[in-house]
């Protein structure tokens, strides 16, 4: 689980990176998942569909 809730911003060099990460993990057989994204970065997320990639929670567990 990636802790976003300090990510200020999320431009896409750093989307290509979560993705890439996303499959690299499920070629490993485990999964990345995004926690408490601020509403801008989790509107980039949605805009670009990268939300299929991986689960995004509003909270930590």
């Amino acid at each position: 689980m990636i802790d976003c809730g300090d990510l200020a911003f999320c431009d896409s060099t750093g989307l290509s990176e979560l993705l890439d990460a996303a499959i690299r993990a499920r070629e490993h057989g485990s999964r990345i998942e995004l926690a408490r994204p601020r509403p801008i970065v989790r509107r980039v997320l949605e805009l670009t569909g990268a939300t299929d990639a991986f689960p995004v929670r509003d909270g930590l567990p």
